[in-house]
């Protein structure tokens, strides 16, 4: 077994993952105030909060999910999500595999 590699995406955001032919799990580590920009993929989405909590905007509709909360985003919906504290860990589970972040194409973090 090892260790799952991870990365800085930004200075207040981590983010690890792996990925087979069918999905890709993410491992993110957040610092209060960090933020996934509004963005959208063809990607199901499982997000489990397992420690601190986040504001997710999807659509046109807020949740606040904590600790041992869940949120599934559905293909193609828009979505960000807001770190509310620091050291938050979110578990996202992707089907199909996001070849964005296998390719490092997830250009949503650049600065517009």
């Amino acid at each position: 077994m090892k260790k799952l590699p991870s990365k800085p995406v930004n200075e207040l955001l981590t983010r690890g993952m792996i990925s087979g032919e069918q999905g890709t799990i993410g491992h993110l580590t957040y610092k209060k105030g960090a933020l996934v920009p509004t963005h959208q993929h063809i990607n199901e989405q499982y997000s489990l909060i397992t420690k601190g909590s986040v504001k997710v905007q999807i659509l046109d509709k807020e949740y606040i999910v904590k600790a041992d909360d869940r949120i599934i985003i559905p293909p193609n919906a828009t979505h960000s999500f807001t770190a509310l504290e620091d050291d938050t860990i979110d578990i996202d589970f992707f089907a199909p595999s996001r070849t964005d972040w296998i390719e490092g194409k997830n250009n949503y973090f650049e600065k517009k």
